[in-house]
């Protein structure tokens, strides 16, 4: 599995893993948009309704991921090389 992390003016990052377990969660997208809201200014502008049907929030439980970032790479759990 692996994402990008949505864009922010501070950091973004890709994250890759051969551990992790994704779940489609019953939680409305409302719930969490100002988590989004919070890190992306015109967030809401760009995706539009959301009072759509078209939205699912995704949990993703990693027991081990890469980070790869304009920092470099680091690991979860961290390593002794970190």
């Amino acid at each position: 599995m692996s994402f990008t992390t949505a864009p922010s003016n501070e950091k973004n990052a890709w994250v890759g893993s051969n551990d992790a377990i994704a779940e489609i969660l019953d939680t409305p997208i409302q719930t969490v948009s100002h988590l989004f809201e919070d890190q992306i200014d015109g967030w809401h502008d760009t995706v539009g309704d959301l009072d759509s049907n078209d939205w699912v929030v995704i949990k993703i439980t990693f027991a081990s991921a890469m980070i790869v970032s304009q920092d470099g790479v680091s690991y979860f759990p961290e390593t002794e090389d970190d």
